[in-house]
């Protein structure tokens, strides 16, 4: 079991002929309230940003994988 300080959240596209229609955010571990009050400081939300970022950074270096 995780600890119960962890707070964990996930965000969950839905998308329609190849555009995002929906964005839900999906709270695994601890609280909506919480995990907004932490990103709050920051100024920051709940987004891929960072992902999307990373994965694209792959495609464009990595021949066989911007195939897929």
């Amino acid at each position: 079991m995780p600890l119960s300080e962890l707070l964990y959240a996930q965000v969950i596209k839905q998308y329609r002929r190849k555009r995002v229609v929906r964005v839900k955010h999906w709270v695994v571990f601890g609280t909506l309230g919480a995990i907004e009050q932490v990103l709050a400081v920051y100024g920051w939300k709940i987004n891929t940003a960072f992902v999307e970022r990373l994965n694209l950074d792959i495609r464009q270096r990595v021949a066989a994988v911007g195939r897929r």
